[in-house]
């Protein structure tokens, strides 16, 4: 049963749908209200911030107090933050990523990828796997890649390059609500979406023609990463709530990897919005579904 917070933010996130993710304003305003809305995100005290860059590409470290930011150079998360491809940046997911980072007790690299329209695929999938090198180059030997909504996106398709590349796979893939192909391309033929407070069909499909304007692309792993051979896939963790779209492209690119015989974790919750887990400053669910995410890298 839904905690009172979580009852009365499904309402107010309502308003994001409506003002930062309104599919009639313009990428620029979507970008400039979503950093706006992104003041109320709290990082942990816990948790040190450092900037720097890749290459010219902005990144940041997450290090918890606990650890050295390069103590050992065995477990660490490379973490894809999302927005559609066209929205978001390291300063709007700054508190999941720190949260994340806390409780994992994992030092944590996220990274500021290049966002369509001016710039659409390859782009920022090209920036992950830049960032992914950068860390093998450092030394780190289990690294486990994740990231929400499209984040999520571009970490299951990074498993996709690594393979067809013959770079080591990650040690494992954690996926928050990730567009994995079924939506965009009608993969489940669901005819009654759930009821999303937050994102929309339309502003879903403007970011995708955003990021892939030649529908031919959508049929590629690298953008549809359910659509690839899912042989290879390391552990996988995917975390998602009944009231969003993106409902489907868990549940089903869970039953392929399942298939495939793969071992793969679903964590399902019950009424919760695209997302909800940015909200654990104030929501006791978030705070919980980062407990579980935690614990799964804890285990690999």
């Amino acid at each position: 049963m839904l905690t009172f917070k979580a009852r009365m933010l499904r309402y107010i996130v309502q308003l994001y749908k409506y003002y930062i993710f309104n599919p009639s304003a313009t990428i620029s305003s979507q970008r400039w209200r979503m950093k706006l809305a992104a003041r109320m995100q709290r990082m942990p005290k816990s948790v040190h911030k450092r900037n720097f860059f890749i290459n010219g590409m902005p990144a940041s470290w997450f290090t918890p107090n606990k650890i050295a930011e390069h103590g050992h150079k065995q477990h660490v998360l490379l973490f894809i933050h999302g927005g559609g491809f066209c929205l978001g940046s390291i300063y709007t997911h700054r508190g999941l990523i720190a949260n994340i980072a806390k409780m994992a007790n994992i030092p944590t690299l996220a990274i500021n990828y290049r966002l369509a329209p001016e710039h659409p695929h390859p782009a920022a999938l090209n920036d992950v796997i830049m960032a992914y090198q950068y860390l093998r180059e450092q030394g780190y030997v289990n690294i486990i890649i994740g990231g929400d909504s499209a984040g999520g996106n571009l970490a299951l398709a990074a498993i996709h390059y690594c393979y067809n590349n013959k770079l080591p796979i990650p040690k494992a893939v954690i996926a928050l609500s990730p567009a994995t192909g079924v939506l965009h391309t009608n993969l489940s033929g669901q005819q009654k979406m759930p009821n999303d407070p937050l994102l929309s069909l339309k502003a879903i499909k403007k970011w995708r023609l955003c990021y892939a304007p030649d529908s031919n692309l959508l049929k590629h792993p690298y953008i549809s990463p359910i659509l690839g051979d899912l042989s290879y896939f390391p552990p996988s963790f995917f975390q998602v709530g009944t009231r969003e779209l993106l409902l489907q492209d868990s549940l089903l690119m869970v039953e392929k990897l399942q298939m495939a015989n793969r071992s793969v974790t679903l964590d399902v919750w019950e009424g919760m919005f695209h997302d909800f887990q940015m909200t654990a400053h104030i929501l006791p669910e978030a705070k919980m579904a980062i407990k579980r995410i935690a614990e799964f890298i804890q285990q690999v």
